[in-house]
């Protein structure tokens, strides 16, 4: 059964790879990818894993700069054509702030 299977290639690993780095750089998904990374970690439970266990710890930190870095791209992006705009920007940040200090109203009121 195997050997009737095509052989992955290095075209179509790269393709979909890019297909999917892609999809992650959009502005909204990034932008959602690293607030529920924010507020994901910082549930009792995982807060608490992280803290007890270094393997959680480590994967904590890499998520975070994992989407911290796709959360960037699009202000930050080389191409002027991939960054956002002046207003799209201001409205990026100022939503991902306000989420930010819910998070920390959360934290205070628990």
């Amino acid at each position: 059964m195997l050997t009737r299977t095509p052989p992955l290639t290095r075209g179509t690993l790269f393709a979909s790879l890019g297909v999917l780095s892609f999809s992650f750089s959009f502005p909204a998904t990034a932008w959602a990818l690293h607030l529920v990374a924010l507020f994901a970690w910082h549930r009792p439970a995982l807060y608490e894993a992280a803290v007890r266990r270094d393997a959680v710890h480590a994967l904590e930190h890499a998520s975070f700069l994992l989407t911290a870095l796709l959360f960037w791209r699009p202000l930050l992006a080389p191409r002027r054509r991939a960054r956002l705009g002046f207003g799209g920007a201001l409205l990026y940040l100022f939503g991902a702030a306000m989420a930010s200090t819910l998070l920390g109203a959360f934290i205070t009121v628990a």
